[in-house]
């Protein structure tokens, strides 16, 4: 089931033979039955040339993958397997996480967290301030943890990584449960 506001969106489901339901009191629509290929499809695709379209589909779905596999791909190369990385890249990585003084897992999920909380409160402030808020507290924040090592350096670029990476998926509930199943 797929809730939506826009009555283009509901036209177009309407016309794929699915069904809407509208509830009396809610700017709501309830779209049923859906397909994960519906969350990652926005409106805008239909107006899109095929190709032009299906590149944009191909963005969003490796944003849901790096979305949900970075962070844990991180941890996972750190603490149990630095093997796998080339000999450079793991001597980077090492010399980034030097002065941090516990394990990658708690450094993520410190980061993941903390974007978290930067974007609820991008979301609760007034729209003149948010995102000013939001990209300054992000900035201050990400420079402060890092001058005083509570998350190494690669730590704050895959973080803002997968923050971006979250924001191609086009319908809010998917996002919500990308984030949650992060």
């Amino acid at each position: 089931m797929m809730d939506t506001q826009r009555p283009d969106r509901i036209a177009l489901n309407l016309a794929q033979g699915k069904i809407v339901i509208l509830l009396h009191g809610t700017p709501f629509g309830l779209i049923v039955p859906v397909v994960f290929f519906d969350f990652m499809s926005a409106m805008d695709d239909t107006s899109h040339t095929f190709w032009v379209s299906r590149l944009m589909i191909f963005i969003r779905y490796m944003g849901l993958i790096i979305t949900l596999i970075l962070p844990a791909l991180y941890v996972a190369l750190t603490s149990y397997n630095p093997e796998i990385l080339r000999s450079q890249l793991a001597a980077t990585i090492a010399g980034s996480r030097a002065g941090v003084p516990y394990p990658s897992f708690f450094e993520v999920l410190f980061m993941l967290l903390a974007v978290e909380m930067l974007i609820e409160s991008s979301l609760r402030l007034p729209k003149t301030i948010g995102p000013t808020a939001t990209t300054v507290g992000g900035l201050i924040l990400g420079q402060a943890a890092q001058q005083v090592q509570l998350v190494s350096s690669i730590m704050i670029i895959i973080t803002a990584f997968v923050a971006i990476a979250n924001f191609t998926i086009p319908v809010n509930s998917m996002g919500f449960a990308v984030r949650v199943a992060r």
